[in-house]
């Protein structure tokens, strides 16, 4: 995205025309299963909503244009700065909230044609152990089990698109909900995980570790199927060509 950015910055700067390719940025935190936006200070919870064809509505989340990465790191800075944080016996600075960073890019072709991508960049709050936050604060325990909650919603909506399961589960978090229009057969996921180098936090490592193992397994099993059902469609094609 970033390599995207800068190519679409060059071509400003060289002709100042940008109508065939436009990137739009928005941000947002889904904090104890509340959507906010995070590029407007003080705007009230948003609401999340399916059409009648099926398409996800959010009515006042408007992404902004975007003409280089300066812009977005401008934007990235105010998201950080409204983003909900609290100090907890983790860190002085904990999040409370899954951040998405959603890149909305669209390509209009000489011919009129247009391309629509998606790119979502999502900060997932850390799994606690609701014994070891904050103990004495009840707003601390509320939001960690909001957190773990919706973390074990998205791994069971992950292990029922990989399995291709009847019924997927979107609707068992906010997280799960907004992605859904990303969460498909052909969705693709990069896994970052960030454990902790102290010894008092070993469990919370160990349920680090072992909620990236379970996406790992699932992302392995959906990569081979579809590796299987290429080839069937691979072998198909070459049996009816000859």
């Amino acid at each position: 995205m970033i390599k995207t950015l800068n190519k679409v910055e060059r071509k400003n700067s060289s002709n100042g025309n940008l109508a065939n390719t436009k990137i739009s940025l928005s941000i947002i935190e889904i904090y104890n299963e509340s959507i906010y936006n995070l590029l407007l200070e003080g705007t009230p919870e948003l609401n999340l909503y399916e059409n009648s064809n099926g398409n996800l509505i959010i009515p006042d989340l408007s992404p902004i244009i975007i003409n280089n990465f300066n812009e977005a790191r401008k934007l990235f800075k105010l998201a950080q700065k409204l983003r909900k944080t609290k100090s907890t016996n983790y860190n002085d600075h904990s999040s409370r909230s899954h951040c998405i960073y959603s890149f909305h890019l669209k390509i209009v072709d000489e011919d009129g044609n247009i391309v629509r991508s998606k790119l979502h960049i999502i900060d997932l709050a850390g799994s606690e152990r609701i014994t070891n936050s904050t103990i004495a604060d009840e707003t601390v325990k509320k939001e960690a089990i909001s957190i773990n909650l919706s973390l074990t919603a998205l791994s069971n909506v992950l292990n029922s698109l990989a399995f291709r399961q009847n019924h997927v589960p979107y609707r068992d978090s906010k997280l799960t909900h907004f992605l859904k229009d990303s969460l498909g057969e052909n969705f693709n996921i990069l896994l970052l995980l960030h454990i902790s180098p102290n010894v008092r936090d070993i469990q919370e490592s160990i349920y680090t570790l072992d909620f990236g193992t379970r996406i790992a397994k699932i992302c392995k099993h959906k990569t081979g199927r579809d590796k299987s059902a290429d080839e069937k469609s691979s072998n198909k094609g070459n049996k009816t060509s000859k």
